[in-house]
């Protein structure tokens, strides 16, 4: 059998299919899976069975058993036909070509894949399944090249209860293209955007191996709440610790140009590369105070009045028009004058371990769950917390506001 040829058998119910695009049977062989190609093992079958997927590896000589009857079949048949009008079910093959063509008699294609079923192992594992379709591939020393780290992915149940929706779920993310190195982390609430330089490349590039090479389980499964690394050149998702990604954005940042202030973002995903490059075109000198980073409406430096004030001890977000990464004593886009906390503010990248995520805080969780019947750890609750005068603190998430919904959860201020 030719290893690039793309390979696809299925059959399907035709009210099925129609009502949800659901497949019934189908024996998927593609040059895209790793595994077939270096291991010549195995084929994958799935079925559709009593209201789930079900997959089976199937070995090499057993599909190709199944093809060579598949390809006699259209030897014996040179007249293409579909199966008759009223027969519920429709079966298509695809073998070394990029289009379908129908197989008449689906009843020998049901019971092909009976037989394949029987001699195969499995059902797989969502795990295995995954696994079997999208191997990691080795990767040679001094190869890695990275093109995109993502910290942790949090799927937190949607709340309906809350007035504004949460922000994305992805927390902090770098990104690497051919002309432009962009890391956009999830600190304190907001998201800051910061332009990384190509001198630091080489550091991230040698960060990920070292990352790789503690690496236990190897391929990312999407949906994982956790963070992984992108190769650049390959589709592969490689599993890391998110300790690790964190560290690595809290080292870039002092070497890092940014924050860029931006709009926080209420349901975007991802970073928009394009964003960042716009934001440096229309970057600005003001001829007021001569302050020749400003990327918004208003400059940083003086603000609409003209008057200079000393800038913020960290970024900081803007709850009067919802900006993120401000770094002046003015926000960029509104002109609001920046309120110096009267503790010391820290700059905090992503979860810790052992720090509850947003939706499984005690105040949250029950909204969603059965409330849970463990005590909460103790340390959190005896913490205690100063908070600035005229600020809030979340019931929610815990995250300290100013205005009077939180911008990192949407929970609305309750009254004190």
């Amino acid at each position: 059998m030719d290893l690039d040829q793309h390979i696809y058998i299925s059959w399907h119910n035709k009210a099925v299919y129609i009502n949800s695009t659901c497949v019934m049977g189908g024996i998927s062989v593609n040059v895209d899976n790793r595994l077939w190609k270096t291991e010549k093992t195995p084929f994958v079958l799935s079925l559709y069975e009593q209201g789930r997927t079900s997959h089976y590896a199937v070995k090499d000589e057993d599909a190709e058993d199944i093809i060579g009857r598949i390809n006699k079949w259209y030897d014996d048949h040179p007249d293409l036909k579909r199966a008759a009008p009223d027969c519920p079910d429709e079966a298509f093959v695809s073998i070394g070509r990029s289009y379908e063509r129908p197989f008449a008699e689906v009843e020998l294609i049901k019971q092909w894949f009976d037989e394949l079923k029987a001699r195969s192992r499995g059902p797989l594992s969502d795990a295995d399944y995954y696994h079997y379709t999208n191997p990691k591939p080795s990767i040679a020393e001094g190869d890695i090249k990275v093109h995109k780290i993502i910290e942790q992915k949090v799927i937190a149940p949607h709340n309906p209860t809350l007035p504004v929706p949460p922000p994305d779920n992805c927390r902090s993310e770098l990104l690497i293209e051919d002309d432009i190195t962009v890391m956009s982390v999830y600190s304190r609430g907001q998201y800051l955007d910061y332009l990384v330089p190509e001198v630091s490349i080489s550091i991230i590039n040698d960060e990920a191996s070292q990352m790789l090479a503690k690496d236990a389980d190897g391929y990312h499964q999407t949906g994982d709440a956790d963070a992984w690394l992108e190769v650049l050149g390959r589709d592969d998702k490689f599993d890391i610790e998110p300790e690790d990604a964190i560290s690595l954005f809290e080292k870039m940042i002092p070497q890092c140009i940014g924050p860029i202030p931006r709009e926080h973002p209420n349901g975007s995903w991802g970073i928009s590369v394009d964003r960042i490059r716009k934001s440096l075109a229309d970057k600005w000198k003001c001829p007021c105070c001569g302050d020749d980073d400003n990327y918004g409406k208003i400059c940083r430096t003086c603000g609409p009045s003209g008057i200079i004030k000393q800038a913020a001890d960290v970024p900081w977000h803007c709850s009067k028009c919802n900006t993120d990464g401000n770094s002046g004593a003015y926000c960029s886009a509104c002109g609001a004058e920046y309120t110096r906390p009267d503790t010391p503010d820290q700059m905090i990248v992503g979860y810790r371990k052992g720090v509850m995520p947003l939706f499984m805080a005690p105040g949250i969780a029950g909204m969603f769950v059965a409330q849970n019947k463990e005590p909460v750890n103790a340390a959190i609750i005896e913490t205690k917390e100063e908070i600035p005068a005229g600020s809030w603190k979340c019931t929610y998430c815990g995250h300290i506001n100013n205005s009077s919904f939180c911008c990192e959860c949407g929970g609305k201020r309750t009254a004190t």
